[in-house]
């Protein structure tokens, strides 16, 4: 029995190592103070773990140490012309030479009020789903989960509880892109 579990606990170690080495390491970069210090904090630690849960390695680099290939995480005063009046944010997953996700700060803001030490948990969500449509390399949205294009009082529920995660064919998909090297690229 015990030669069992240590043959699962390598096997699992290796299939850790491999995922690394396949690439699904990104970097991310945010201006550091773009939020209230704690709350920006728990944004990332947040967005990372929901990453980690489908094996991906979200490394944060400040903003003027960002290397190319990076996702720039920029915060614009109002929403760009042409999104959906509810977005709190967009990405351009097209382009794949420039990573860019522009934050809508005074949505954000607005969408952060009052939720106190909440707030990151949000952030965070708002980070992850943005990066997921760099990395899934599309802008389309999911009738339930992460993805979805706006999300209800339930979904903040579930957000709180660790809950609100990518479906299992986005997570594969995201896997198969970065260890594919389609859609980011690492130089």
């Amino acid at each position: 029995m015990v030669l069992w579990k240590t043959a699962g606990l390598v096997t699992l170690l290796m299939g850790t190592q491999f995922a690394i080495a396949g690439g699904t390491r990104v970097t991310v970069c945010m201006k550091t103070s773009s939020f209230f210090i704690p709350t920006e904090q728990r944004a990332k630690f947040e967005a990372t773990r929901i990453f980690a849960k489908i094996d991906v390695e979200l490394k944060w680099v400040a903003y003027s140490d960002c290397p190319e290939e990076a996702i720039r995480v920029q915060l614009n005063p109002t929403a760009v012309p042409g999104v959906s009046p509810t977005a709190l944010a967009c990405a351009y997953p097209f382009n794949k030479s420039s990573h860019v996700i522009v934050l809508f700060r005074n949505r954000v803001d607005e969408m952060l009020s009052g939720r106190g030490a909440a707030a990151g948990v949000i952030l965070g969500h708002i980070l992850a789903h943005e990066i997921g449509h760099v990395l899934l390399g599309t802008d389309t949205h999911t009738a339930a989960g992460l993805m979805k294009p706006g999300w209800n009082s339930l979904d903040l529920g579930a957000m709180l509880a660790s809950r609100l995660e990518f479906s299992p064919l986005h997570s594969e998909m995201i896997r198969n892109n970065l260890i594919a090297g389609r859609l980011y690229s690492r130089k």
